[in-house]
């Protein structure tokens, strides 16, 4: 029963995660740093809930611990209902998702997280090899609850069904809890008396700190970067952690064996992985890059636990060991979750997570050897290549006028073709994913450029639209970039750019020198209005009922890979046709390495009674002028088809576009995404699996 009431609680903590954070995406605008801020205060919870937990078993008779315990579960209840978690108040930074997750789920979380040491510290002997058993059924659990969101609960079951049940589980939990009190107390046997033991040295908790915060900030680390060039979905968080999880399996289920097990090999091994992807000349496809990161990954939580796991204490001892795993765990989700976004432009974590798993490796391999020279030389190995990274990671790309991080994310500003009027134009980098170009010529300038040129799907809904009507367009756009759209206004036009990131806008409002001009060139009226797109739509409706009247709403939220999923909901199309004319258009980007988006949009479109087109332009301008894109048009009627066909026969006979009708296809039965049921799953490419094997 003890082991039942370790594993469900494990199950309940990890679900309630991606849970909690899930809710969490449509009020932030689905930012990477959610998840990093999350975790950072799980970790923190965690800690909190060790502590209790030590407290307990050291201040606490043994009878009436249960009863301590089931009151601590019973306070955590109390901020029921579960979903959905709320921010307390506005404003867009990590201290506001900290105060929303800690209001929303922390005392349940806490509670949690006091039932793995306390009730293993029930079920410990002297050798402690009961109680690491339990721990082992405690990370199984935990991997088993964050591969089944993804999988099945996220995709089958709706959102706010999946807290209900989570709920009544949770009172299943304090039952067992309950149960086991009780037989504690009605017990004849004497209370549990464990073999006196030292009391750790400060040495010894000072290392299981440094161990446990390396290993938290190494995840953290790279779960920020991938998030932020892959997709802002629970799916893809919980990858990481679940080879994180599986790492405290691997290295307590007994002492990793072998040469190539020692912290030394490992790190060393995370660390050339690592800086084989940061390498710029790397020729490798995505799906490398990403299994050679997690590898990175995973060698160095591996040599981070399986140090942790070589030094633990008897089971006397256990809840002081996991108090101290869990402070250093807390230190680090603090570090690479809160503080990271302030340590520069650059990924720091990155630098800071490997670099201290190689340092404290190189530091033990001394401190223990029994061939020193051997370790001598592995230390001095692992320093050097955690200089490589360090240099690596602070070193500025080549023709970088600006670099800027915050709680959006890393954008670039870089300049290229210098002395090449034909050439000469700026970049915008959003993580790994291209967010506009412009040419700098005074007679190339205003020529819109990438994924916004004519005969992609976006100037041929334009001129669509303008066909349409001899008035001025009304033009709303999710995504500003650097504006490019803005070269299609005219006067009397009016273009209205939503975008999530300050820094964004102050670069495309022409903040670096050379500058961007689109908005500042465009004769049409230009307005631009910050924060997440959904949120900023849904208040202009509650203000003006009828809506902006847009001929065309531009979605550009999902090019790339970093797709918030909650603007391509049913309640998200729902605010979108409110702010429609009665002949008014979407054009959605959709081009993506790893996700098909149309099947979404397609099911959305047959659900709503609109029609849908997929328009790719398959040539690609010289310099950059013209990128090869995918955008799907939605439409309402016959005549945004016949406005649509004017505009793409012409450069269909010509070879430049490709034009798809997928209305009738069957795309295995999709229902609309809603804000509390669709996964990523759904959409993943199948080039994927094909880059996986190659």
């Amino acid at each position: 029963m003890k082991a039942l009431a370790v594993g469900l609680g494990a199950f309940l903590l990890f679900l309630l995660q991606p849970l909690a954070a899930r809710s969490l995406l449509p009020r932030f605008g689905g930012a990477p740093s959610v998840w990093a801020v999350s975790l950072a205060c799980y970790q923190s919870f965690l800690f909190v809930g060790y502590l209790i937990a030590h407290l307990i078993r050291r201040h606490v008779p043994q009878s009436l611990q249960g009863i301590v315990l089931i009151f601590v579960l019973a306070a955590g209840a109390a901020t029921f209902p579960l979903l959905p978690v709320k921010a307390a108040v506005d404003g867009d930074s990590v201290f506001t998702v900290a105060l929303a997750v800690l209001l929303g789920v922390g005392p349940l979380f806490v509670g949690l997280a006091v039932i793995g040491p306390l009730v293993q510290s029930w079920a410990g002997d002297a050798s402690g090899d009961r109680a690491y058993r339990l721990y082992a059924v405690s990370n199984a659990a935990s991997l088993a609850a964050l591969l089944l969101f993804p999988t099945v609960l996220e995709r089958f079951v709706d959102v706010m069904v999946l807290g209900r049940m989570w709920s009544f589980l949770y009172a299943a939990e304090i039952g067992l809890i309950a149960v086991i009190a009780l037989n504690i107390r009605r017990s004849d046997a004497p209370p549990l008396v464990v073999r006196p033991s030292h009391a750790p040295s400060l040495g010894s908790i000072v290392g299981w700190m440094a161990w446990a915060a390396s290993g938290v900030v190494v995840l953290n680390a790279v779960t920020t970067v991938l998030a932020q060039d892959l997709a802002s979905m629970p799916m893809l968080w919980v990858v990481p952690l679940a080879l994180y999880l599986l790492t405290w399996i691997v290295a307590f289920a007994g002492r990793l064996p072998g040469t190539l097990f020692r912290p030394a090999a490992l790190s060393g091994a995370a660390l050339g992985l690592l800086l084989l992807v940061l390498h710029d000349s790397l020729d490798a496809g995505p799906v490398t890059v990403i299994l050679m990161t997690l590898g990175a990954m995973t060698a160095a939580c591996l040599a981070a636990h399986g140090a942790l796991a070589a030094s633990r204490p008897d089971s006397g001892r256990l809840t002081s060991f996991y108090l101290a795993i869990a402070a250093g765990g807390a230190i680090g989700g603090v570090v690479s979750g809160l503080a990271a976004p302030s340590l520069g432009p650059r990924w720091t974590e990155l630098a800071l997570g490997f670099g201290a798993v190689a340092l404290l490796a190189a530091i033990g391999g001394i401190r223990g050897a029994s061939r020193r020279g051997t370790n001598v030389t592995a230390a001095m190995m692992l320093m050097l290549l955690v200089a490589l990274l360090i240099m690596k990671i602070i070193a500025t790309p080549e023709g970088t006028i600006l670099q800027h991080r915050d709680f959006h994310g890393m954008i670039r500003v870089t300049e290229h073709g210098v002395g090449d009027p034909a050439r000469h134009r700026l970049v915008l980098t959003h993580g790994a994913t291209k967010h506009g170009a412009q040419f700098l010529a005074a007679d190339l300038r205003r020529e819109p450029t990438t994924y916004y040129a004519e005969t992609t799907g976006c100037g041929i809904a334009v001129a669509a639209q303008r066909s349409r009507t001899d008035s001025p367009l009304h033009i709303g756009a999710v995504g500003l970039g650097v504006g490019t759209l803005a070269a299609y206004g005219l006067p009397g036009d009016e273009i209205v750019f939503y975008e999530l990131s300050p820094a964004v806008a102050s670069v495309a409002a022409g903040a670096t020198n050379p500058a961007f001009t689109y908005l500042a060139d465009s004769p049409a009226s230009v307005d631009v209005v910050l924060g997440d797109a959904r949120l900023s739509l849904t208040r202009e409706l509650v203000d003006h009922p009828t809506g902006r009247k847009f001929d065309l709403l531009v979605l550009d939220a999902f090019a790339g890979d970093a797709v918030p999923m909650h603007l391509l909901t049913r309640e998200a199309f729902a605010v979108y046709t409110g702010h429609l004319s009665s002949e008014g258009m979407i054009a959605a980007h959709v081009s993506s390495n790893w996700l098909d988006l149309r099947p979404v949009l397609y099911a959305w479109a047959r659900a709503a009674g609109w029609r849908a087109l997929t328009v790719s332009n398959r040539s690609a301008g010289p310099s950059d002028r013209s990128l090869i894109s995918t955008w799907v048009l939605l439409f309402r009627d016959l005549d945004g088809l016949r406005a649509l066909r004017e505009q793409c026969l012409p450069l269909m006979e010509d070879g430049v576009v490709e034009v798809e009708n997928m209305n009738n296809v069957d795309f295995g039965d999709l229902p609309p995404w809603t804000d509390g049921r669709g996964g990523l799953l759904d959409v993943l490419t199948t080039e994927i699996v094909a880059g996986a094997v190659r």
